[in-house]
């Protein structure tokens, strides 16, 4: 997605709670990506967990 210049909004995400980071939710729609680092979150089971970060950048 990031490569060609778009992103997909979080599936289920509706209302953010008020006591959460003030961050850039993507609710609704896709669209294009405002920075060129992205960071996805992995939760495994037994407690495995990995944040990786991308840089991206235009072609």
């Amino acid at each position: 997605m990031t490569r060609r210049g778009w992103v997909a909004p979080t599936i289920n995400l509706v209302n953010v709670d008020p006591l959460c980071a003030d961050l850039d939710y993507l609710i609704g729609a896709g669209r294009t990506p405002a920075g060129s680092i992205f960071m996805n979150n992995n939760f495994a089971f037994g407690g495995i967990n990995t944040s990786l970060l991308f840089e991206c950048q235009p072609q």
